[in-house]
């Protein structure tokens, strides 16, 4: 399981034109989508693969590069407009139903680079959609320190893809670690999803709905975005 996601590539597409942990939660700005069982709760991490799937529309190797990095000045658009606005710690991008290819956004996207050395990168009032893919989300934050491997994400999200979407609201109790084992887990972190607490604790997750708690694999969890429906 893979938690590493961004939602970078999308504004590199718009940007250069390649191709067609906050310190308080952030309230849900709609109802959010029960999660009442345990195959429910492994199902609703489709909503973090929503991420990586808009990152797949990347045809370029991301993983070489820093995850948040919006070194560029060109901004281009098919249709809308969209601005790059950059300082030493921070930079801010305002698009206004950009559209370029098959990707569109609308709203702002920002990075900053915080005194500790951690990234923070923050979604307000943000649409992205791809041909199979869309994420809204009033306030969504994320901050990592690739340093020491931890990431935080708080925020609401509306996801709507073909075969899975909701409303859903994280955020993070203890910051979630990668594991360094050569495998694709947290190696230990706590989580909050529309009231539901995973926790981390390399190779396994404990999810907790009410009174009801069971531990399994973290290799269980949907963690990507189905892109196909069974008829």
């Amino acid at each position: 399981m893979n938690l590493k996601f961004s939602l970078i590539a999308i504004v590199t597409l718009i940007l250069v034109g390649c191709g067609g942990g906050s310190d308080s939660p952030v309230v849900p700005s709609a109802t959010l989508t029960k999660i009442e069982t345990i195959n429910q709760a492994k199902n609703s991490f489709q909503a973090l693969g929503a991420l990586n799937s808009l990152n797949q529309t990347n045809t370029s190797n991301t993983k070489s590069s820093k995850i948040f990095s919006l070194k560029t000045t060109s901004t281009q658009c098919d249709s809308g407009t969209v601005s790059l606005t950059e300082t030493a710690t921070t930079s801010v991008i305002v698009a206004n139903n950009c559209t370029r290819g098959t990707v569109f956004m609308n709203g702002t996207f920002s990075e900053s680079t915080l005194e500790d050395g951690s990234s923070k990168t923050e979604m307000s009032n943000l649409t992205v959609r791809t041909g199979t893919v869309e994420l809204k989300t009033n306030k969504f934050v994320i901050v990592e320190k690739e340093s020491e491997f931890w990431f935080t994400v708080d925020g609401d999200m509306k996801v709507v893809a073909k075969c899975f979407s909701g409303q859903y609201n994280f955020e993070t109790r203890e910051k979630i670690y990668d594991a360094q084992d050569g495998s694709d887990n947290v190696e230990r972190g706590v989580l909050k999803l529309n009231g539901v607490m995973y926790t981390f604790d390399n190779p396994y997750v404990t999810i907790k709905i009410g009174n009801t708690e069971r531990k399994i694999l973290q290799s269980e969890l949907e963690t990507e975005l189905t892109s196909g429906c069974s008829e």
